[in-house]
């Protein structure tokens, strides 16, 4: 299936991408995963590039990715109506789920994701013509911000 969200960290050097399921590894890597490139310079960001990392994600379809402005943090949205944030090692190439928000109504998921400019909110869109709003601080625990 084809890629349905993209960021970049905040340095540039990791490209996040949402998909249904990586076709091109012949591993199964179930029904949809977040996946992890390292960019290689900003006019041919991916030239060759395999992943780094994938996360396999459970049966719901993913839809966006958001990283967070200052901190090691990428959100996602899914079809499932949760928004997952997960804590980015660069060094240890490694995702890490550190929170969840359910944010699910009848019939419909998330959408879009972002976080605002000073990062302390995560803003998503919902199949109900929706913008909510949740304070990172409070949903991941962090007292960071």
């Amino acid at each position: 299936a084809a890629p349905h969200g993209v960021a970049f960290s905040t340095d540039g050097d990791f490209m996040f991408v949402t998909h249904k399921r990586y076709a091109n590894n012949p591993a199964d890597c179930g029904h949809s995963a977040l996946t992890v490139f390292k960019t290689v310079n900003s006019s041919m960001p991916l030239q060759n590039a395999g992943p780094l990392a994938i996360k396999n994600y459970r049966s719901g379809s993913l839809h966006h990715v958001a990283c967070h402005p200052s901190l090691s943090l990428v959100a996602i949205t899914n079809s499932l109506g949760t928004i997952d944030i997960y804590e980015w090692n660069r060094e240890l190439v490694q995702l890490g789920k550190i929170a969840a928000i359910s944010a699910f109504r009848i019939g419909e998921g998330m959408k879009g994701i972002a976080f605002t400019n000073d990062g302390a909110c995560i803003m998503v869109t919902s199949e109900l013509n929706e913008i909510l709003l949740f304070r990172v601080d409070k949903v991941t625990g962090t007292g960071k911000l």
